[in-house]
C-alpha cells in the first residue's frame, strides 16, 4: 500500500457509534478504549474507503500483552512498558503513536489490530525495561537492568507474549568512570530494529559515580541497542552516545563508558556525518567532546568559537562550536575550519579543546557529501577515576578516524606532541604507528598533574588536521 495513500485518523474512548465522513482513500484507525486502569489498544493499519463501511472497534478484540522475566533471587521493579507504531503519512513524514504505561507492567493493556491487511510501511514495537533494586529498595544505584523490544513488521500484533530466558540474552557490564568528584550519572539504552531507525521511549536510571551497571538486552532479528549517559555536577552536564550496536545471545560483554580522553568526533549516535557540503552550503557541526573509545560526546560549555576560511579568506565566525547552513561561492577552493571550546571552572578533564582541519571541496552538484575531515582519537587506559600513573612509562594507543562517507585519504604524516604544564610547554613524543593506528610512547613525571596532548596528521590526499587536547587526562602517584 503506498505510503501516500495513508492518512492518519485517531478515534480516542467513542460512544457506542461514530459517524465520519471522508473522501475517498486509506485511513489509518486507531482506538484507545478505557475501563478503569485498563486500556485496549485498537488499530487498523489501512482502510480503504470506497464506499460507506462499518467498523466495529469492540474491546473484547484485545489480546494480552506480557513479557515474562527470568527468574531470579530479587524481582526487577518496571520501568516503562510500550506499544509503538511507526508508518507514514500522505506527505511522507513519519506518524508515530504509542501506549507508553510508564512504571507499570503490561498487565493493564490488551491489543489488536482491526482487519487484516498488512503493510510494507508498518512496524510495531513491544518493549519493557525493569531494574533491580538497589541498596535502598527503590531505582537509586540500581545494579542491573533488564531492556527488552521486538519489533513486528507488517502489522500491529493482536496480543504479543514472550517468556524470556537468561540463555536468550546478552549481558553487558558497564563500567562507569567519574569526571567531576560528586556528581551522578544518568543511563538509559533504546532499541532499534536490524535496518531502520525507530521512535522510541526510556527511562533513564541514575547513580553516584563511579558505578559498575549491568544490562540484559535480548538480540532477536538483528536488533540494535543504543546507549547514552549523563554524568551531571551541578549546571554541568557531559553526554555520551554510542552509536547502534548488536550483541549476541549468550555473550558476555563489558563496556568503559565516560573515560578519556575526551576530543572531536565526526560521526553521531545515528552514525551520519557532522561536517558536510551540500550544493553550495556547509554545515558544521563537530562533537568536540566525544569519549575515548569514540562515541559522539557534548559538554556544557564556557566559551566557544568556529571560523570558515575560503582560499585564505574568512566566509563566517561565531562565538559557538557549529556552523548553521553557510552558503559558500560555487567552485573549487581550500577551505580552513577552525574550532575551539573551553569548559567550565568545574571542569577537570579536557578543559579546552581546539581542531583546525584543512581541506578541497568544490560544489555538490546532487545530494550531500560528507567533507574528507579526520580526527586523532586517544584511549589510554585509565581508572574509573580517570587517572593513570605518575613516575613510570605509559602508552598511549591511538586512532586516525575518517569521517563517515568522506574522501579523506590513508594516513600519510602523524605526530603527536605532550604537555606537562598546560601547554605552556610541549616536547615531540615518539609515536609507533601503523596505517591509520598507533602508540603513543610517553614516561609521566613523578608528580600530580594533567597530560595534555597535541597531534597533527596529514592523508594522502593532502588534507591536515591539527587539534590540541589541555587536560587530556590526570596522573597521581
Amino acid at each position: 500500500m503506498p505510503a501516500a495513500d495513508v492518512n492518519p485518523v485517531v478515534l480516542e474512548n467513542p460512544d457506542s457509534k461514530v459517524t465520519v465522513r471522508l473522501p475517498k482513500g486509506t485511513y489509518l484507525i486507531d482506538n484507545r478504549t478505557s475501563a478503569g486502569d485498563d486500556v485496549t489498544m485498537l488499530v487498523h493499519p489501512g482502510l480503504t474507503l470506497n464506499s460507506s463501511q462499518i467498523v466495529v472497534l469492540d474491546a473484547r478484540l484485545g489480546k494480552p500483552v506480557s513479557i515474562g522475566l527470568p527468574r531470579t533471587s530479587v524481582t526487577p521493579l518496571p520501568l516503562l512498558s510500550e506499544v509503538t507504531y511507526d508508518v507514514k503519512t500522505l506527505d511522507g513524514r513519519e506518524m508515530y503513536d504509542e501506549w507508553a504505561g510508564g512504571q507499570e507492567s503490561f498487565d493493564r493493556l490488551s491489543v489488536a489490530q482491526i482487519g487484516t491487511g498488512r503493510r510494507d510501511d508498518l512496524v510495531t514495537k513491544i518493549g519493557g525495561q525493569w531494574a533491580v533494586p538497589g541498596p535502598g529498595g527503590d531505582l537509586t544505584d540500581s545494579p542491573a537492568a533488564y531492556r527488552l523490544a521486538w519489533f513486528v513488521r507488517g502489522q500491529v500484533p493482536t496480543g504479543f507474549v514472550r517468556n524470556v530466558e537468561q540463555k536468550d540474552l546478552a549481558t553487558v557490564h558497564r563500567d562507569y568512570a567519574v569526571q567531576w568528584a560528586g556528581s551522578r550519572a544518568e543511563v538509559g539504552s533504546r532499541a532499534l530494529p536490524a535496518d531502520r531507525d525507530f521512535p522510541s521511549s526510556t527511562f533513564v536510571i541514575g547513580f553516584s559515580l563511579p558505578f559498575l551497571h549491568t544490562e540484559y538486552h535480548n538480540t532477536d532479528d538483528g536488533i540494535r541497542w543504543q546507549h547514552g549517559t549523563r554524568e551531571q555536577l551541578a549546571d554541568d552536564i557531559h553526554l555520551v552516545d554510542s552509536p547502534p550496536v548488536r550483541y549476541a545471545a549468550g555473550r558476555v560483554y563489558t563496556e568503559k563508558w565516560n573515560r578519556g580522553v575526551f576530543g572531536p568526533v565526526l560521526i553521531d549516535s545515528r552514525e551520519l556525518p557532522l561536517v558536510t557540503h551540500t550544493g553550495n552550503v556547509i554545515q558544521a557541526r563537530p562533537a568536540l567532546f566525544g569519549d575515548g573509545a569514540g562515541r559522539t560526546g557534548a559538554s556544557s560549555l564556557a566559551t566557544a568559537h568556529i571560523a570558515l576560511y575560503r582560499d585564505g579568506r574568512l566566509v563566517t565566525e561565531a562565538p559557538r562550536p557549529f556552523l548553521q547552513a553557510v552558503q559558500v561561492p560555487p567552485g573549487d577552493a581550500a577551505y580552513r575550519l577552525q574550532v575551539e571550546a573551553g569548559r567550565p571552572p568545574a571542569a577537570t578533564l579536557s578543559t579546552r579543546v581546539s581542531v583546525t582541519w584543512t581541506f578541497r571541496s568544490a560544489t555538490v552538484q546532487d545530494g550531500t557529501a560528507a567533507l574528507p575531515l579526520s580526527v586523532v582519537g586517544f584511549s589510554p587506559e585509565l581508572d574509573r577515576r580517570n587517572t593513570a600513573p605518575a613516575a613510570q612509562p605509559f602508552t598511549v594507543p591511538l586512532t586516525v578516524r575518517k569521517q563517515t562517507g568522506s574522501a579523506a585519504g590513508e594516513v600519510r604524516d602523524l605526530s603527536v606532541d605532550v604537555s606537562y604544564d598546560d601547554g605552556a610547554s610541549w616536547q615531540a613524543a615518539k609515536v609507533a604507528r601503523s596505517g591509520a593506528n598507533g602508540t603513543v610512547l610517553l614516561r609521566h613525571p613523578a608528580v600530580d598533574g594533567f597530560v595534555s596532548l597535541r597531534a597533527r596528521s596529514k592523508d594522502s590526499a593532502g588534507n591536515t588536521v591539527e587539534q590540541t587536547i589541555i587536560r587530556a587526562y590526570r596522573i597521581a602517584r
